[in-house]
């Protein structure tokens, strides 16, 4: 029996924010005495003390003890994804799913699907968030959404229909941007000297698609009376756009030219290039990029470096020097660049060795280069013995779906890389963002067309249906797409009756094929049956001809239209239904 007073006494401190001591009085009572309630309070103490492996331990047991409580689910995802866990995903929509009118579960399925990038799932989950909770941020979280989903519009309609909270102002203000609606932003911001940081700068950005005449006179009295760095640098990108190089050099050098972040560095150079100050530009770049490299993305240290390039080849000096340089940096972006040039130079030894290292130094970006860099020269052999150890290699959802994204139009016609991706992203359906599944789904598709054109119509069917339960939710064409190979597998396994109704019209209008002479009607129907449905089995012909000796019939066929120079029925081995047939003509 539980002391009543030890758990009341643990719930008092829990309500009052004292974990630690809440734990003690929970682990003075014995394990086995323990119960349901005050196990779950064991596990969140853990949580809010920072004992993650404890509390992950006891989630788990409780996850099994009670697999439907939607609270379990909930704080086993936050641990998870606090410690990297891409297992976090399938937590969060299993406490989603447990109480789908919980709004903190909705609330942290929101924002972990927001970090992922996967905005066409968190629209739906905001929505149902936003009806719930029927808070202003989560209404602005849901705009932020629409926006980062490409449907600015529907941002513009939820601030609008919502009676415009003063604190969803700046995503409506980002949306019109976006949806191109400049006018109202000019209309919205009457006095720009006056106006937040943030404001301004969308303010720029649409005067510079706008009115860019009036620039000057809404800019300059709010930057000469103090603005933040982003705001300064948006309009020295409005001037450079205008070509007013100069006085974006002018700006730059008084407002962030001591500002030693690289983006504020680089962001003058292009200004500095037009102006013809190829010293100054170079050296501005080599301070950022060397001797280290900066603290940025690697799509983005990759175009500063073929900026940088750019510069040396128009000052005429020796690019050789350049790739030993980059050559010489361990990360993947500076190799990758000095196997670019190199190979652009026609020395594909070095180019090689040079991606080879970017591929040693990181599996997924600097393996993608190489692999690009082995297509370039038609080395389909190691292309692909270079993705398949990517990805038996790699675990982050992230990355599989990087190197999924980037190269499925690449292997659309290689069947054996296909069944790989296939196989790897159907191990991890629960974990897949929006984009995962979409790629599963058309390599499904793209499969099952395959086992269509072989006459394995269950195969094809069988692939058409998983793929059509993991379609994203807004995308329609994969929905369709998937739905016609589906019917398209499941016609031949019609009743004939059925299929012969449903082809009388077209069978009207549509060629006979070679002409036979000398067919007995059975014979005839069975030369239009496999022509029709293009592959079939003894089993298959049976009740078209009458007759179960169909192996005599058939052989009979191929002997008359053989005798009139023809060869488009074939014998395509055994199934369980019997010898299998295929036709290959008109």
């Amino acid at each position: 029996m539980i002391n009543e007073n030890a758990q009341k006494d643990a719930f008092g401190l829990f309500e009052k924010g004292r974990y630690a001591e809440c734990l003690n009085i929970i682990h003075a009572i014995g394990t086995f005495q323990r119960d349901g309630p005050l196990r779950i309070l064991e596990a969140v103490c853990l949580f809010e003390t920072g004992l993650y492996e404890e509390a992950e331990r006891c989630l788990r047991d409780l996850r099994i003890c009670v697999p439907d409580l939607s609270e379990v689910c909930l704080y086993l995802g936050r641990i998870l994804q606090v410690r990297g866990d891409d297992e976090a995903r399938y937590a969060y929509s299993e406490a989603v799913r447990l109480d789908p009118d919980n709004p903190e579960g909705l609330r942290w399925y929101a924002k972990y699907v927001m970090d992922q990038n996967d905005y066409p799932a968190a629209v739906p989950v905001l929505t149902r968030l936003y009806t719930i909770s029927d808070e202003i941020q989560d209404l602005s979280r849901l705009m932020h959404a629409f926006r980062k989903n490409k449907k600015p519009e529907y941002a513009v309609q939820a601030y609008l229909g919502n009676g415009s909270p003063s604190c969803c102002r700046i995503e409506y203000l980002s949306a019109l941007v976006e949806a191109g609606r400049n006018s109202e932003i000019l209309s919205e911001i009457k006095n720009p000297a006056d106006c937040p940081d943030e404001e301004f700068t969308i303010l720029i950005t649409s005067l510079e698609q706008e009115s860019p005449e009036k620039s000057d006179a809404c800019i300059l009295p709010h930057i000469i009376s103090g603005c933040s760095k982003a705001a300064i640098s948006a309009y020295i990108r409005l001037l450079i756009v205008q070509n007013r190089l100069k006085e974006a050099v002018g700006v730059w050098s008084t407002y962030l030219q001591n500002n030693p972040d690289p983006d504020y560095q680089v962001l003058i150079v292009p200004a500095l290039a037009g102006l013809g100050d190829m010293t100054k530009a170079g050296e501005l770049l080599e301070n950022v990029l060397y001797p280290d490299p900066p603290p940025a993305d690697t799509d983005k240290i990759l175009s500063w470096l073929n900026l940088y390039r750019d510069i040396i080849l128009e000052e005429g000096r020796d690019t050789q020097a350049l790739i030993h340089k980059a050559g010489s940096v361990l990360h993947p972006a500076y190799l990758a660049c000095a196997g670019l040039w190199s190979e652009d130079e026609g020395n594909y030894e070095s180019a090689r060795m040079y991606f080879q290292k970017a591929f040693r130094s990181d599996i997924v970006r600097g393996g993608l280069w190489y692999a690009s860099h082995l297509e370039r020269n038609s080395d389909s052999r190691e292309w692909e013995k270079t993705i398949t150890y990517i990805l038996k290699n790699t675990s982050k959802i992230r990355d599989i779906e990087l190197v999924t994204d980037t190269l499925f139009p690449k292997i659309t016609r290689n069947l054996s890389l296909l069944r790989f991706f296939h196989g790897k992203l159907e191990n991890l359906l629960v974990l897949l963002t929006s984009k995962g599944k979409s790629n599963y789904c058309n390599i499904a598709g793209i499969l099952a067309s395959e086992e269509l054109s072989a006459g394995r119509y269950s195969q094809g069917m069988n692939l058409c249906l998983n793929a059509l339960a993991e379609v994203p939710t807004h995308d329609i064409r994969t929905a369709e797409y998937l739905f016609s190979i589906l019917m398209a597998c499941k016609k031949p396994g019609l009743p004939m009756d059925y299929s012969r109704r449903d082809n009388t019209e077209k069978s009207k209008t549509t060629d006979k094929g070679p002409l036979i002479s000398d067919l007995t009607p059975v014979e005839e129907a069975a030369y239009h049956y496999i022509r029709r449905h293009r592959v079939c089995s003894e089993l298959d012909l049976r009740p078209i001809c009458g007759t179960r000796r169909i192996a005599g019939l058939m052989n009979r066929l191929i002997r008359k239209i053989s005798a009139e120079g023809w060869q488009i029925i074939m014998k395509d081995g055994m199934s369980e239904s019997g010898e299998v047939y295929r036709y290959a003509g008109p």
